[in-house]
């Protein structure tokens, strides 16, 4: 499993892969970080390390790697219990967020995708601005378990998943709840968690649905290059950091979130 927790988690996790000694690593990052350093991901040649390792890109897989998940929850949540639901699980079962929904007399049912009722009416999400929530809700296209692929410098422009989920918000605000939104707020505890995952099971959104396990290596090859390229000078240039998701009808289990850390400020894990 490729663990990128840390530089030393990272270390530690490809040499085992490699099958030599992480000092070997080092050397590795010390005579060819200036080909990584301030550049694009895509720009990253991986050739470098398959040729200094003495790796062909069609044999070389990674079979397990790590990303991370943003998730609020309502009651404590302890590693060893924690597991990660997509969408439809959410919101058709039993759960603090839809024991919520229910005190204020909102409730969620399988009727032409997820049907939402509010004080007895099913709610139509008819506007222009609601198009998100048809898109989640009518066509339960999009319903996946996502997250970042480095614990760190996330893009800025989902730190709402550190206040509530996105789809909760976007419901309280359609039902001018908003004082719901502020009840979830005030009661929610972040975490981070890190899921173990087979790399067969790691979906790109943008590249190719029909990427093979090699194909993936590589990108990913390219992302954790460029990222060390960053830690290990100190650059100011930005690094991207992907968002990766399982397949939408995917439930995480207990045993494959193999970390959970509480998060008390956006600026712990996003850029800012």
């Amino acid at each position: 499993m490729l663990d990128t927790r840390s530089e030393e988690t990272i270390c530690k996790s490809l040499g085992n892969i490699l099958g030599i000694r992480k000092e070997a690593l080092e050397v590795f990052w010390a005579r060819t970080m200036p080909d990584y350093v301030c550049k694009h991901y895509w720009e990253i040649d991986t050739g470098i390390f398959y040729d200094y390792f003495n790796l062909t890109k069609d044999e070389f897989v990674l079979n397990e790697v790590v990303f991370y998940h943003v998730t609020t929850r309502l009651t404590e949540q302890r590693l060893g219990e924690f597991k990660i639901d997509n969408l439809e699980e959410v919101l058709l079962s039993d759960n603090p967020m839809t024991q919520l929904c229910k005190k204020h007399d909102i409730l969620f049912k399988r009727v032409d995708g997820i049907a939402v009722y509010y004080k007895g009416s099913r709610k139509i999400f008819d506007k222009p601005m609601e198009a998100r929530l048809r898109n989640r809700l009518d066509r339960v296209n999009d319903s996946c378990v996502n997250g970042f692929f480095f614990p760190e410098w996330m893009d800025n422009s989902y730190t709402g998943l550190t206040g509530m989920p996105e789809i909760f918000s976007d419901i309280m605000v359609s039902l001018d709840r908003r004082d719901i939104r502020q009840e979830y707020f005030e009661k929610k505890t972040c975490y981070l968690a890190t899921v173990e995952t087979k790399i067969e099971d790691v979906v790109f959104d943008g590249s190719n649905p029909n990427m093979t396990s090699q194909e993936k290596t590589q990108k990913i090859m390219q992302y954790l290059l460029c990222y060390m390229g960053y830690k290990k000078t100190a650059s100011d240039f930005y690094v991207s950091n992907p968002m990766v998701r399982l397949a939408d009808s995917y439930n995480v289990p207990t045993d494959e979130i193999i970390e959970i850390k509480e998060i008390h400020d956006w600026k712990e894990i996003f850029e800012h």
